[in-house]
């Protein structure tokens, strides 16, 4: 049966209709115990991010692609979260190992693709093509790579999706990579895995869980059936009706995470603020069948309400504790000198206001400091 033909259920289809967010990321939880709920809360919103109406400003348009930097221990959930989002998304591109060369032609003629990269490892030990990636990720979203035998130069529209042990991290990623990226940490304690196992040991010869994978694609696939003007009976969103009140209440938030850490000062983190309204809009996309929708001027324009702005604050919040801890760590790492590498790890190690899985990030910056020492 393919996806046209899949014909959901009626209570399926209400519930979706009526409560998306809390519909995936629970079914998300099912199927990934102690991780769904937490990474999904995010990654809900990236296939709707590719349909989404551009988000319009002075100086022309923003899109409203999501990406993210999915970071974790060995066996911690990464590959199965990947995956999902191969299901969830629109013409998806999975790779591990690709070289630069090989992404632009591939890419050449796509439009809406989601790429997924179960192993970022590669991306980072090789510049060109982490240059690639910060064109297709930033606001132009161009491809650009120039050589003596040929020259690309196209635009495409594309989300990003990146999975990685903590140990793949590099200091040359702080600058544009990062920024570009919604960083989500997986750490479990000794007894969530507990827990984990326990859910793995019952799910084993059981029927499933009564939502599937294929109701959500069904959902994923109505709305862009929307965006593309394919749906007779809805039309299409333009845009988003977004009042001064609303956008003073994200910029006062904004503010406030400026304001209660002290970000390395080469951080200018103005991309930041486009992702407070980028997680308003795609909530607002994700309930389009539940929103309030205007007409103004001959086009639709779609009312984010209370939760979407809430949503909005809640992951913004969290997005920018695990940027300050990833740029702070790396900051200190590099203003070090290399003979203080052991200090500063011992440093990390130790200091209780540090979290365990930003402890680790911060003793892998060390570690290859260490790493650097002995090699001279």
């Amino acid at each position: 049966m393919t996806e046209l033909e899949y014909q959901i259920e009626a209570d399926i289809e209400e519930q979706l209709l009526k409560n998306p967010y809390n519909c995936i990321t629970e079914y998300a939880e099912g199927r990934l115990t102690k991780i769904g709920r937490k990474i999904f809360s995010y990654l809900v919103l990236q296939p709707v991010s590719l349909f989404a109406p551009d988000i319009p400003n002075k100086e022309g348009v923003s899109k409203a692609n999501l990406h993210f930097l999915l970071l974790g221990p060995p066996s911690s959930g990464k590959t199965s979260c990947a995956l999902l989002m191969r299901d969830f998304n629109s013409n998806p591109y999975l790779f591990q190992d690709v070289t630069g060369a090989k992404i632009v032609q591939d890419l050449l003629g796509k439009d809406k693709t989601s790429l997924i990269c179960t192993d970022v490892d590669s991306i980072f030990r090789d510049m060109d093509l982490i240059k690639i990636l910060e064109g297709i990720l930033g606001e132009e979203h161009m491809v650009a790579r120039f050589n003596m035998r040929s020259q690309s130069n196209f635009s495409v529209n594309a989300t990003f999706l990146g999975c990685g042990l903590f140990e793949s991290l590099r200091e040359n990623i702080r600058y544009g990579f990062l920024q570009r990226t919604i960083p989500l940490v997986i750490f479990h304690t000794k007894e969530e895995k507990v827990l984990i196992v326990q859910a793995i040991k019952d799910g084993m010869f059981a029927t499933g869980q009564k939502m599937s994978f294929m109701d959500i694609k069904w959902f994923y696939n109505k709305i862009a059936e929307v965006q593309k003007n394919h749906n007779d009976k809805f039309p299409k969103i333009d845009g988003y009706l977004v009042d001064d009140k609303v956008k003073n209440e994200l910029f006062r938030a904004w503010i406030e995470i400026m304001e209660k850490n002290q970000y390395p000062e080469d951080q200018y983190l103005t991309r930041e603020f486009y992702s407070i309204m980028k997680y308003m809009c795609n909530s607002a996309i994700l309930n389009m069948f539940n929103r309030e929708i205007v007409k103004q001027n001959q086009q639709r324009l779609i009312v984010p309400n209370r939760h979407d702005i809430g949503l909005a604050k809640s992951l913004f919040n969290n997005e920018m504790k695990a940027k300050y801890n990833i740029l702070t760590l790396s900051q200190m790492a590099s203003n070090i000198k290399r003979e203080n590498a052991i200090k500063f790890y011992e440093y990390v190690r130790d200091n209780d206001e540090i979290s365990y899985e930003y402890k680790q990030i911060g003793k892998i910056f060390a570690e290859q400091k260490i790493e650097k020492k002995i090699r001279e």
